[in-house]
């Protein structure tokens, strides 16, 4: 190490001993260290606190559809959609399934592209005359939900998600 940069470092220029001085670095460098694996465990947090909320968003939803099922095929019906009680049966199933691989950070990518191809079609269909005031508020609301899928489906399911167990137990494996 540079007995000039130590001694002249801005936390430190009070230090005449540069022996001083580097363990004053190595302390802070210690302590930054720290930080930066406290803000990487907070950052975890929040990512898996936003993938269990997201997650909770689409089970919430398929209990609610299947509780009213018989209204949700009416409501498609009314709508002229085909097949009105299969399209209710693929939304629950959908939304549960692929909320509760994200719920646990199972095949997280997948699922979380599945739901934005699933949301996208949603809105298009069912959503798409935003002149309507609580079709443009569902509206942007499914492209908030697609934006925070989106970034599930480019990170994964981070490091406390069974994804993240799938892939240390490979590793390990390999190594084997």
């Amino acid at each position: 190490m540079n007995t000039q940069s130590v001694t002249h470092h801005k936390s430190y220029h009070a230090h005449h001993d540069p022996g001083a001085a580097r363990l004053a670095v190595e302390l802070a460098e210690q302590r930054h260290i720290a930080e930066v694996k406290s803000a990487r465990r907070l950052h975890e947090l929040a990512f898996t606190s936003g993938r269990v909320l997201m997650a909770l968003v689409f089970i919430t939803t398929a209990a609610i559809k299947a509780a009213s099922w018989h209204e949700v095929v009416a409501s498609l019906d009314a709508r002229e959609m085909a097949a009105p009680a299969f399209l209710a049966d693929l939304a629950i199933g959908l939304e549960l399934v692929g909320g509760s691989l994200l719920l646990v950070g199972l095949f997280t990518r997948r699922a979380a592209l599945t739901l934005v191809c699933w949301l996208v079609t949603v809105t298009l269909f069912m959503h798409l005359n935003v002149a309507d005031d609580l079709n443009r508020s569902l509206a942007l609301a499914n492209l908030a939900i697609v934006a925070g899928l989106l970034s599930f489906a480019a990170w994964g399911g981070g490091t406390y998600s069974l994804d993240a167990v799938r892939t240390r137990r490979a590793l390990e494996a390999e190594r084997a």
